[in-house]
């Protein structure tokens, strides 16, 4: 549709203050002028005078405007848990120091860290490209927060995003005291590794060239938030959701060797792992405008007796599976036509929800608890815990899906990398170069498998992160440039039907139009 209005930045934000200020002084010289002159109407300076105050209220505005504009806000982004964190990694893979140290007597080792480094810089590149392209074009100023670490004054809301990783005891009291600070959590949950048909490395040979596409995996990432989430209203489940009648495809490379060269292609499944939702609550400002939403490998949510009882919280279940999904841990078969086929074995148990927001009093997760004391090293001396909150006014989104936004580090990349294999005396590190071209083409790879449905969640994003620094007038006001057009599963009598009437309709159609011509013309002459 046609766009409900342009997003203002910060700098269009301060030209219209300047221009408001200097129609306020413009007036006051005016008012002043009329003042001094004894002929003066006293009429014409009554309505200067309330116009000064209009315009004075206009100022107002414009300047808080300003300094509410999402370029004055900042988003922290909290990263060291395998989280989509798109900012590069702080520290190098291996240490100028000890790759010189060692790369001069083994010039193997000077080959593995020229051929990291490449990686490290292709990692870096990606992560830039995302944070300019998804947040700060849009006028969303973006920090990193490191585990561990106090969240910065100046960060108004907290974004954890697909953490893969379980969060130690001092981060979840970090995020615990910032919610109860007044200011807004948001967590995207990434409950689920699919790998649909990824790359590995193959039996023989080196480079990107030695890599077959048949990795097929579904495991569980190992988290921790189920437990903690739970304290403040929304516990995650750890299912996996599959929506028979509703849901996006997914484009899967194939690789195929003929004779001495490597043959790539792609192909598209109508893919239920990609569950698209439309029965969301209109009301909330945070999916009021969108006509469907899309989580992919998206997990259950469960608001809890407590949260629903609670006077000092509102609770609004945002978005609901069909009464036809299934929500289940069991084993499910990731690869597109295995699941297809499993379908009609499936029994449904929907509706289930999938996103919830809850603002109100919260209680500590820690009260009555020993509070964490923060890790500290000669590098990153402890930092002065604030007063402890035991409760505070704060908002909460749990989404239940990574909107497709996958963790890319030089972590996840190189798995299982230490510098320690460099001074073991074994070559083998060099060998599982291979298997970090493979991790990063893999990361490409997962996101062009669902690139559509992630352009479409962007809107929801941008939706989200306003909400979370509660300027929830642009949440209204967001265009939309984007329609999700599910694949529904159509049953074998309607295909039939189908199938018949194009075969049969179609010709009969234009011998009926033919027949009425030509009576038409009989009757005209």
């Amino acid at each position: 549709g046609a766009p409900l209005a342009r997003r203002e930045s910060t700098a269009d934000l301060v030209a219209r203050l300047v221009e408001s200020a200097e129609a306020y002084v413009e007036t006051v010289d005016h008012l002043g002028r009329l003042a001094a002159d004894p002929q003066s109407d006293e009429s014409a300076l009554q309505l200067l005078a309330e116009r000064l105050v209009q315009i004075g209220a206009l100022v107002d505005e414009d300047a808080a405007a300003v300094k509410d504009s999402p370029g004055r806000k900042t988003i922290g982004f909290l990263c060291g848990h395998r989280e989509f964190c798109p900012f590069a990694d702080p520290r190098p893979l291996i240490q100028p120091e000890l790759l010189q140290m060692l790369g001069q007597s083994n010039p193997m080792i000077a080959q593995f860290a020229q051929a990291a480094t490449r990686i490290e810089q292709q990692i870096d590149q990606v992560n830039e490209q995302l944070r300019r392209g998804l947040f700060e074009r849009r006028d969303l100023q973006l920090k990193r927060v490191d585990a561990g670490r106090p969240v910065p004054d100046d960060v108004a809301a907290l974004v954890v995003f697909g953490a893969q990783r379980p969060m130690s005891p001092r981060d979840q009291y970090v995020i615990d005291q910032f919610l109860l600070s007044g200011r807004s959590v948001l967590v995207f949950l990434d409950t689920w590794d699919i790998a649909v048909h990824n790359l590995r490395p193959a039996d023989d040979g080196l480079g990107s060239d030695a890599l077959v596409a048949d990795v097929v995996r579904r495991q569980a990432w190992p988290t921790n938030l189920s437990d903690f989430l739970a304290h403040y209203g929304v516990r995650p489940t750890g299912t996996l959701v599959v929506e028979p009648e509703r849901h996006e495809a997914i484009t899967v490379l194939q690789v195929q060797k003929q004779g001495q060269f490597t043959v790539q292609g792609h192909r598209s499944f109508p893919y239920p792992l990609l569950p698209t939702f439309v029965d969301m609550d209109r009301t909330h400002v945070l999916v009021r405008n969108l006509p469907a939403l899309t989580l992919p490998y998206a997990t259950t949510l469960q608001v809890t007796d407590a949260a629903r009882a609670d006077a000092d919280l509102e609770v609004v279940e945002l978005v609901r599976t069909s009464d036809q999904a299934v929500a289940t841990v069991d084993d499910v078969p990731v690869s597109p036509p295995q699941l297809l086929g499993r379908l009609p074995a499936m029994l449904p148990n929907g509706p289930h929800t999938v996103a919830v927001a809850v603002k109100g009093r919260f209680r500590s997760y820690f009260d009555g608890k020993e509070i964490p004391k923060a890790a500290s090293t000669p590098d990153d001396p402890p930092v002065a815990d604030a007063p402890f909150r035991s409760q505070g006014r704060g908002r909460l989104l749990v989404v239940g899906s990574n909107l497709g936004l996958e963790n890319l580090s030089t972590e996840r990349v190189f798995e299982d990398f230490t510098p320690g294999q460099l001074t073991s005396g074994r070559g083998d590190f060099f060998l599982k170069i291979r298997d970090y071209v493979a991790n990063l083409q893999n990361w490409q790879l997962r996101l062009g498998q669902i690139g559509p449905v992630v352009q479409a969640n962007v809107d929801f994003l941008h939706n989200a992160l306003d909400w979370g620094i509660q300027n929830e007038a642009l949440v209204d006001i967001r265009s939309k440039a984007w329609t999700q057009r599910p694949i529904r599963n159509v049953s074998g009598g309607a295909r039939t039907a189908v199938t018949v009437g194009l075969i049969v309709g179609l010709p009969l159609a234009f011998a009926l139009a033919g027949l009425l011509r030509f009576v038409s013309r009989r009757r005209a002459r």
